[in-house]
């Protein structure tokens, strides 16, 4: 009987060991995972303030005006428009682009067993114009990063941006200004066999990952504008 109590109490002992240990497993696991999406998130606001401090710099710069319209749809809770005009400072037209928040967008994603479509959130750029050229170098892409920027710190959850190319280089890898800017088309694309630096298009949706790597991008772009030299119209 002595030897029976003493096993279960050696039995209970090693299992409080276990149980412990499993504990602190765990809340160390969770501690880790927390710790990274912290810094990830760091990491990612870090990279829109960046952003945004250059915008505000380049448009101090070049004393932009920017207007902004929103305008609510039926369900201004799963959709919304922003329109938005740039002019000069004594109000002649630079440009306009128009930005949409959709979050029911239906969005393909690739796994093991295939394609599938989930609904969620992301923004979509239906239009861009440049009205006055000449003026401030790399006017079009300063529209279209402070504008899809902008939308951004209304809309943070969106992960994705959508557009139709409809350029006349979209299917030119190196020209191209939407592949400059970090968009892609999510289907799969192959070269054309008589010009290596042109692709065979699946269509014209081009799609832009929202995170630390597009934002870099955009970024070093704004900083190009900034050592250009302003050219006379």
């Amino acid at each position: 009987m002595e030897r029976n109590r003493r096993s279960m109490k050696r039995s209970r002992s090693r299992n409080s060991s276990r149980s412990r240990n499993s504990n602190r497993s765990r809340n160390s696991n969770r501690s880790r995972n927390s710790n990274r999406t912290r810094n990830s998130n760091r990491t990612r606001n870090s990279s829109r303030i960046a952003l945004n401090k250059k915008l505000n710099e380049l448009k101090a710069k070049f004393d932009i005006t920017i207007k902004i319209n929103s305008v609510p749809e039926s369900e201004p809770s799963t959709f919304k428009s922003y329109n938005y005009t740039f002019s000069t400072n004594s109000g002649e037209l630079l440009g306009v682009c128009s930005v949409y928040y959709d979050s029911r967008t239906e969005i393909e994603q690739n796994n093991r067993r295939g394609i599938n479509a989930i609904i969620d959130s992301a923004i979509h750029i239906p239009w861009i114009k440049v009205e006055k050229r000449g003026i401030i170098p790399q006017l079009g892409s300063f529209m279209f990063i402070y504008s899809i920027v902008n939308v951004i710190k209304k809309h943070p959850n969106c992960k994705q941006a959508f557009l139709d190319d409809c350029t006349d280089n979209s299917n030119c890898i190196k020209t191209n200004f939407w592949y400059k800017m970090g968009f892609t088309h999510k289907e799969l694309v192959e070269l054309n066999d008589n010009d290596p630096n042109k692709i065979v298009l699946p269509g014209p949706e081009v799609c832009g990952e929202l995170g630390e790597e597009i934002y870099g991008r955009w970024l070093n772009i704004l900083n190009t504008i900034n050592i250009m030299p302003i050219l006379k119209g």
